[in-house]
């Protein structure tokens, strides 16, 4: 009937089969009335085409074929996976049930196709001893479950349509387990905690300082890379205590180039990791300007690409690899960080049903939409995360501590500057040691490759003292800001008059 602009957006006003007003948006902006106009008469003629396919009960005859219906509802299709709908349709469903009348298509016709499906080989190629080797394997489980959800949603819009009574797609335990090709490779889409720290602290001249505060951001906010680059400071509220408060309610997706809702659809509000928080700072003090040229807005993106815009998924994957490369960690997801950030977090005492809530938001079910946690217990789930940005490199710094001149224990001091804990043992005449003593440091300078030795027992030396000759110094709470209890306790073993003899090499 017609073409009108709500918004900056181009949209239709139709009839459909049954006479009815209908509105829908082109998703042309202002300007492409002409690709409006196709598809306004797209519509009007898949219009016509189902008002001539009625039979006398209102129930499409069963005339118009499935290939016919589906090339109209790809071009009207305004959905994310319309691209991969596409594919799908003419790679796989379109040369088994294409030819076929929608009202002839009947469950084992869907359950056939989906059997052969499953029995189809991939033909690609491989590297094998320098040559390549053409390969034929099956088609993953989750390739098969995603052709027949583009199937299945086809065929739910015909019924909606009106073209067919209802849909053949009825398949259960006909569908293969929605399961890994290769099982074993989850197990290792994981990074350590150390080489986390090794990311987030890597110098300019290894990971640039843009890229590595994205990392941080998609690290130590758990968040999908669409989230990380939607954010806007805008989001980042630093003023809320005890730790400060990231808003993640929307995702860019490099296929559209648009910024929409995140994939759930379910805002969330995640405490600012206090690592996180001193990275941001630094960056929104001179890195950002450093990057652009100015000072940042509240409505500039955080972590803009190098043209002011997001950044895309692709082009950062190959960044990441990169990176990984040159600071010598093996080639992973980016999409890891969320697992990596959940795994650690938990390992450091974090309660999986309140992480929860800050890395997916609430689950939707009833007890959910009742329940509001108090912001100070999500930061106390995230603040367990033992993660730090340290300058210099990470060494372990180990001191051997002499038996004693009356045959008493052995002492042994471990400083170890990647975990950030000093902890002593006392291995006892038989072998046995008795319980660690930790103490939670971070790193204010660079790091020198030390060992220490002594060479007397009677002089003791506490912890404090020893923080202040390897270099370190005691972390705060990013909680309550306090330093940790640990460093009031001072040790009641001997150390030795040489004290510490560093290294002639520093890394």
């Amino acid at each position: 009937m017609g073409i009108f602009t709500r918004g900056t957006t181009l949209w239709i006003l139709y009839r459909d089969a049954d006479g009815k007003r209908r509105r829908a948006s082109t998703g042309y902006l202002a300007g492409d009335e002409g690709k409006a106009q196709e598809t306004l008469a797209e519509v009007e003629r898949t219009v016509a085409e189902q008002r001539a396919a009625r039979g006398a009960s209102g129930i499409a005859s069963g005339g118009l074929k499935l290939r016919t219906f589906a090339e109209r509802w790809l071009k009207t299709r305004a959905t994310e996976t319309a691209d991969d709908d596409r594919g799908r349709f003419y790679n796989h469903i379109a040369p088994a049930l294409g030819d076929m009348a929608l009202g002839d298509i009947r469950p084992r016709h869907v359950r056939d196709f989906v059997d052969r499906l499953k029995a189809t080989r991939k033909l690609g190629n491989m590297q094998k001893n320098g040559t390549r080797v053409a390969t034929a394997e099956l088609i993953a489980p989750r390739t098969v479950l995603h052709v027949y959800g583009t199937l299945r949603a086809m065929l739910n819009d015909a019924v909606a349509d009106e073209l067919i009574a209802a849909s053949p797609c009825v398949l259960k335990d006909e569908l293969p387990l929605k399961r890994d090709k290769d099982r074993t490779w989850r197990r290792t889409a994981v990074f350590t905690r150390d080489e986390v720290e090794t990311i987030i602290s890597a110098p300019a001249d290894e990971i640039p300082e843009d890229r590595r505060v994205m990392y941080a951001v998609m690290f130590l906010g758990a968040m999908r890379f669409g989230e990380a680059a939607a954010l806007t400071w805008r989001d980042y509220d630093a003023s809320c205590s005890p730790l400060a408060k990231l808003v993640v309610e929307r995702s860019y997706s490099s296929k559209s180039r648009k910024v929409k809702g995140t994939k759930t659809e379910n805002p969330r509000e995640m405490p600012v990791h206090p690592t996180l928080a001193r990275i941001l700072a630094e960056w929104k003090l001179g890195g950002f300007e450093r990057l652009t040229g100015r000072r940042p807005a509240p409505g500039d993106l955080v972590v803009p690409s190098r043209r002011g815009k997001s950044r895309n998924v692709n082009h950062m994957l190959r960044r990441f690899h990169e990176d990984l490369e040159r600071v010598g960690l093996r080639a992973r997801r980016q999409h890891d960080s969320r697992r990596t950030f959940i795994s650690l977090a938990r390992a450091d005492g974090a309660r999986p049903d309140i992480l929860r809530w800050a890395t997916h938001g609430p689950s939707g079910d009833i007890v959910d939409d009742y329940t509001t946690l108090p912001w100070a217990t999500l930061c106390d789930e995230v603040a367990k995360l033992r993660i730090a940005a340290l300058d210099g490199k990470l060494v372990t710094l180990p001191v051997q501590l002499p038996r004693a001149a009356n045959g008493g224990s052995t002492q042994l001091l471990m400083v170890h500057a990647a975990s950030h804990e000093v902890s002593a043992t006392t291995a006892k005449p038989d072998g046995q040691k008795s319980p660690r003593i930790g103490l939670q440091l971070v790193a204010k300078g660079p790091a020198v490759r030390t060992t220490a030795r002594t060479t007397a027992s009677n002089v003791t030396e506490s912890l404090e003292e020893l923080a202040e000759r390897t270099g370190l110094e005691p972390a705060a709470s990013g909680v309550t800001g306090r330093r940790y209890n640990q460093l009031n306790y001072r040790s009641k073993f001997s150390v030795g008059e040489a004290g510490f003899e560093p290294a002639t090499s520093a890394v």
